[in-house]
């Protein structure tokens, strides 16, 4: 073509917050700055042309109404020459934690025969810390899995980070999305506490997120008495360690089934189940809990005096 931008290939007005000195004081008037101007200049490289190139006219693609001003709407361009074109943001009325995106259109008369319009990026980024943003990210655990999710805004391409410590960045996964929503799902961890973030790339700089915390805890397939004063109770905890058919009975000292706990199907997790041993009838002495968790056999004795 023979007219190109000369100097940025994106317009990117920033509003986010920017730390004053190293006791991480946040310097909320540059937040609170109204306008703003970026500038890019429009040259024109035909050679092959003696012939000024024309600015037609420029435009908002999407109307966006924080983009308050734009100028010249029109413009003569020499060769080897160059005009500055100046577009005005202004974040009046917007919402912190967000980043807006628009294109600016340029018209142009070049090649003469068929006219060019160059599109050049707008983007606004209204968030309140330098180096992070408000994403709305949340973990969801299941066993030993991480199911991350956290609000796009209109971003395609994310990197997800995990970590043992809260203030580290490691990469594990470049991700693009298309949804308002991302899920990204980490298998296989190992049991502690993990931090995730996500980030995204503005103008060449990553802005990660806040972390967000994910405990994983090994489970397994048992059951143990737990302490109560109350004599009429038969406190069983119940550790499952995936979905699995669970069977509770109490057996007296000649083998005999004489109460039935619980009978159903239970997801992975810790359960705490109060037999009442008044309500069946039990004598005092001493019983054995038999639990049957997906076919293998897990025994507790336990003493009834009331």
């Amino acid at each position: 073509t023979s007219i190109a931008i000369a100097n940025k290939d994106s317009l990117f007005f920033d509003y986010n917050a920017k730390k004053t000195d190293k006791n991480e004081i946040w310097d909320t008037r540059y937040v609170a700055k109204v306008a703003q101007t970026q500038v890019v200049y429009i040259k024109n490289t035909d050679a092959a042309s003696v012939k000024a190139i024309n600015i037609t006219n420029l435009a908002i693609q999407n109307n966006s109404a924080w983009v308050i001003n734009k100028y010249p709407l029109t413009g003569s361009v020499p060769l080897n020459d160059s005009l500055a074109i100046k577009v005005v943001a202004d974040n009046a009325g917007l919402t912190i934690g967000n980043i807006y995106r628009d294109t600016l259109l340029v018209y142009t008369d070049a090649d003469f025969e068929k006219a060019v319009t160059l599109k050049i990026p707008l983007i606004l980024s209204y968030l309140n810390t330098t180096g992070s943003f408000e994403s709305n990210i949340c973990a969801v655990i299941d066993n030993n899995d991480c199911e991350i999710r956290w609000n796009t805004n209109g971003i395609k391409n994310w990197s997800v980070s995990r970590s043992r410590k809260q203030s580290e960045i490691n990469v594990i996964e470049n991700i693009s999305v298309n949804q308002a929503t991302a899920v990204y799902k980490d298998y296989d961890l190992t049991d502690g506490n993990w931090y995730y973030r996500v980030g995204h790339s503005v103008n060449g700089e990553m802005l990660w997120s806040m972390p967000v915390s994910a405990m994983i805890i090994q489970l397994f397939d048992e059951i143990s008495l737990e302490n109560t004063l109350n004599n009429t109770i038969i406190p069983i905890k119940l550790s499952v360690s995936q979905k699995s058919n669970v069977k509770i009975n109490i057996f007296d000292m000649s083998g005999r089934n004489v109460a039935v706990v619980t009978d159903k199907v239970y997801e992975s997790g810790i359960y705490r189940i109060s037999f009442v041993a008044v309500n069946s009838n039990l004598a005092n002495g001493i019983y054995y809990i038999k639990a049957v968790i997906d076919g293998k056999i897990y025994t507790e004795k336990a003493t009834l005096m009331r």
